[in-house]
């Protein structure tokens, strides 16, 4: 009966672990297979355990046979989970091993080799009664490491484990009773494993069961107290059996083999952790100095390597022909345009085709970085025909059309170039040059190719110093200038040629620096568009020109049909805030629609 009870609880198990793939789309499948498969094992081997005990040679085997394959399968079932989820860690496994050694040598020590001492049974049927613990051991540390990227709290986990620990109470209930003499016990010994059954075959019918292998974000594993306590007490197992154990030959080779097993374990985890420590600084150096998207360099190693190339490049030459260090810094004209229309995700491969297209054209041991959103700089030691040549091959090979989302694309550079040669554009004071005075420079040229036309490249030259300090000097004039009253208006008269009546104006800004003295709109006006003064610029300009159409409308200067044609930039009029300031109202009195026209400005 009591058999029966058994044989019919472990079927329903079996055919739980069997209908969890499909009932909770656990996957993959096979991990739920191979537990049922150890669960009919298991079933087969408690079914022909009391008739083997009874016979001997391999007949005694039987039983233990399948019973064995029941733990090997149980194990492949729990790895297949661990694989799943792709958490099988190096120190992970070590660890696992150090207790697994542990607890192998307190069960051979304490159970295996007294059971085996035995007489009137096969020695390999003691011994495996006394390993069996040991087989419980390994796959509760596999359900443990399972728990580390899982919630140990899912329904389904907690019943998995308590099945296996039920698992290990039978055993060892077992394992004691063999190594007093005896291979089968009451019944009572055999509740544990009728209540493994049903737990687990409860885990593999919850809905909570599709977790399992479910990857989720987990805390990176460190040192703990909890980990040191599972560990410790395993490195201690061989000394602190040695004055509990007999001291025969059995045993002594059990510790010998038990303890320099744990030695080797433990100089492997040590070597482990310092390989881990290595690879996580190089991780973490790589991180730093490398752009993640692209996978190129970044700003940090290029200057790095740009100072790397000064420090050995030879003395600079007059002669173009002479080994220099040239940098080249790359700007994609028209990238922010790709952005805006099909998104970054479209920018973003626009760039890795771009970091691809410039790996396979820059020639070994140049280097290619980038070193901000659509911008690129190589750095490389060669002569400036080298450079020149390599150059023209960066503009033929970047020109060529970029399939994005459903079009193509066409992507040109501007390339500004500088190098520590003297040839056609020197460098001054060459022995002052340093990684950041070039990338400086070459962003300078590029600048100047992006101002002449786009899609060309431009070599430095001294004088592009200057005119960098004149426009930054500009732009520091023009922001006093506009809040000093430096600025003014003319009005340029607009006559009807037929009847000679003055029908409208143009405002014209017009700049009288005290240093300076008069500075063309032509000048400043690119300067303030750039430097996103021109907003500002542009609300004064129609602030004092309504002031002044006000004025002369109080006059009676001019007649009520009279206009007014306001010179606005295009940068400044995209924005809502310009287009929201149409005017109607001239200071004190009403300017109707018709006095005004909307002009691009006059440089």
């Amino acid at each position: 009966m009591a058999a029966a009870v058994f044989a019919t609880v472990a079927l329903a198990a079996v055919a739980a672990m069997l209908s969890a793939p499909r009932l909770h789309h656990a996957a993959p499948h096979h991990p739920w297979y191979l537990l049922g498969a150890a669960g009919t094992t298991f079933l087969i081997g408690a079914l022909l355990r009391p008739w083997s005990v009874e016979r001997m040679g391999w007949q005694a085997l039987l039983g233990d046979a399948f019973t064995v394959s029941g733990y090997v399968l149980m194990a492949l079932s729990l790895g297949g989970l661990l694989r799943a989820r792709s958490v099988m860690q190096r120190h992970a496994i070590i660890d696992g091993l150090i207790v697994c050694v542990g607890a192998g040598l307190a069960t051979t020590l304490l159970l295996a080799i007294p059971a085996a001492s035995i007489e009137g049974r096969p020695r390999v049927v003691s011994v495996l009664a006394g390993l069996y613990p040991l087989f419980d051991v390994v796959l509760v540390l596999l359900l443990v490491s399972l728990a580390f990227t899982t919630s140990g709290r899912r329904p389904a986990y907690m019943l998995l484990l308590c099945g296996i620990l039920l698992l290990l109470a039978g055993d060892l209930a077992y394992a004691i009773i063999g190594a007093s003499g005896h291979l089968t016990g009451g019944r009572i010994i055999d509740v544990p494993f009728l209540l493994s059954c049903t737990a687990i075959g409860a885990a593999a019918l919850h809905p909570s069961v599709a977790d399992l292998t479910r990857p989720t974000s987990v805390p990176v594993q460190t040192w703990s107290l909890r980990r040191l306590l599972v560990i410790m007490p395993a490195m201690l197992v061989p000394f602190l059996l040695i004055p509990l154990v007999e001291h025969g030959h059995a045993e002594h080779v059990a510790l010998a083999a038990g303890g320099t097993a744990m030695v080797a374990l433990l100089v492997a985890r040590a070597v482990a952790a310092v390989r881990d420590y290595a690879d996580a600084q190089l991780k973490s150096e790589h991180q730093a100095t490398h752009d993640p998207l692209t996978g190129l360099p970044n700003r940090l190693m290029l200057a790095r390597e740009i100072g790397r190339l000064l420090s050995t490049a030879p003395p600079p030459k007059t002669s173009s022909a002479e080994v220099a260090v040239w940098v080249l810094f790359l700007d994609l004209d028209g990238f922010k345009l790709v952005n805006d229309s099909w998104g970054h995700e479209a920018g973003d491969h626009l760039l890795v085709e771009v970091a691809r297209r410039l790996r396979d054209t820059v020639p070994q041991p140049a280097m290619v970085a980038r070193v901000g959103g659509d911008e690129f700089v190589v750095a490389r030691l060669g002569t400036r025909q080298e450079t020149v040549t390599l150059v023209e091959q960066i503009m033929e090979r970047l020109n060529a059309p970029v399939q994005v989302s459903s079009a193509e694309v066409v992507i040109t550079p501007s390339i500004g170039v500088v190098g520590t040669t003297a040839g056609m554009a020197p460098v001054p004071a060459v022995a002052a040059v340093t990684a950041e005075a070039l990338m400086r420079d070459a962003d300078t040229a590029m600048y100047r190719a992006k101002s002449d036309g786009r899609g060309r490249w431009t070599e430095f030259d001294a004088s592009m110093h200057e005119r960098v300090r004149e426009r930054v000097e500009i732009e520091l004039a023009l922001r006093q200038a506009l809040s000093t009253g430096q600025l003014h208006l003319a009005y340029q008269p607009i006559v009807e040629l037929g009847s000679g009546e003055l029908v409208g104006a143009e405002a014209l800004i017009r700049w009288s620096d005290p240093v300076r003295g008069p500075i063309s709109p032509a000048v400043f006006i690119p300067i303030a568009e750039d430097s996103g003064l021109i907003s500002a610029i542009g609300r004064w300009v129609l602030d004092e020109t309504l002031r002044q159409v006000a004025a002369w409308r109080a006059d009676s200067l001019i007649s009520p049909d009279f206009w007014v044609s306001v010179n606005v930039s295009p940068a400044s009029c995209a924005t809502p805030r310009c287009q929201a300031r149409s005017p109607r109202r001239c200071g004190g009195g009403t300017c109707h629609a018709p006095a005004w026209s909307w002009r691009s400005p006059s440089r």
